[in-house]
C-alpha cells in the first residue's frame, strides 16, 4: 500500500497540540493526523533492536480488519517484552533526543497500569503518540500487563515465534496468529467496526475481553 499524500492542517503541525476529533459526528481523525501516528510508530519500527516487540490492542485490530488504522483510532498500541523493558526504554530515548521533534516519556495512569509504560509523542507539544506497553511471556502465556485488575492472557503458540503484518504502507511485528490474538480479546465479531462510543460514552469499538490465565489455551479462534 502506498502512502499517500495529504494536507497537512494547521493542527497537525509539530508545534500544534494535536486535532480536535470529537467536534465531528464520525470522531474520527485527519489523515495527516493519521500520518503523525504512523511517523511515531516508525520511530519506534526503526529504533527497537534486538528488543521484541509487536503491534497490539486496537492497532493490532486495524491491522486484521483492513491492514491499517481505525478512522477514529487517536493513538497506536505497541507491546515490549517486559524482560526487555530498560533496554527499549533506553533506546527510544536516546533516539528521540536526536530526533527534530519526536519526544519519548515515561508515563503511569493511575488505577490502570500495572506497570509503567512509554508514549512516543509526535512532538513536545502534538501529544499524539504511540503507546509503548509491557506484555510478560510466562511458562504458557503471554500477560498483556496494561490493567491493574482485568489482564489478558494468549497462550504463547499463538504469539511465537512473531509474524510480520500490514499496518498502513508498513509491515510490522506481529503475534504468530493474530487473528486468534485479536478473537481472544474482541470477541468472535471482531470483524464489525463499531461506533467510537455507545450512548453513555462508554467505549463500543476496541472493547477487550479481559480473561484470566486458567483460560489460556491453544486453541485457534478465528474460524
Amino acid at each position: 500500500m502506498a502512502p499517500a499524500s495529504h494536507a497537512l492542517l494547521p493542527c497537525c503541525m509539530p508545534s500544534a497540540t494535536g486535532c480536535e476529533w470529537d467536534s465531528n459526528a464520525s470522531k474520527t481523525i485527519p489523515a495527516c493526523e493519521r500520518d503523525n501516528l504512523l511517523t511515531t510508530l516508525k520511530f519506534v519500527n526503526a529504533t527497537l533492536e534486538r528488543v521484541p516487540w509487536m503491534l497490539s490492542y486496537g492497532t493490532l485490530l486495524g491491522s486484521m480488519r483492513s491492514g491499517g488504522h481505525i478512522p477514529h483510532e487517536t493513538d497506536i498500541d505497541v507491546s515490549v517484552d517486559v524482560a526487555n523493558w530498560t533496554a527499549a526504554v533506553a533506546q527510544l530515548t536516546k533516539a528521540a533526543s536526536a530526533h527534530a521533534h519526536i519526544k519519548v516519556e515515561v508515563v503511569t495512569i493511575r488505577h490502570r497500569v500495572v506497570r509503567p509504560m512509554a508514549r512516543v509523542f509526535y512532538s513536545a507539544s502534538n501529544r499524539v503518540h504511540t503507546d509503548v506497553w509491557q506484555y510478560e511471556r510466562r511458562a504458557s502465556c503471554v500477560d498483556f500487563l496494561d490493567q491493574t485488575k482485568r489482564r489478558l492472557f494468549v497462550h504463547n503458540s499463538l504469539i511465537f515465534p512473531l509474524g510480520m503484518c500490514q499496518y498502513e504502507d508498513g509491515e510490522y511485528p506481529c503475534p504468530r496468529d493474530s487473528l486468534s490474538v485479536v478473537a481472544t480479546g474482541f470477541g468472535a465479531d471482531w470483524r464489525t467496526p463499531r461506533r467510537k462510543y455507545g450512548p453513555s460514552a462508554n467505549w463500543t469499538d476496541n472493547l477487550y475481553h479481559y480473561n484470566n490465565e486458567r483460560s489460556c489455551h491453544r486453541s485457534s479462534h478465528h474460524i
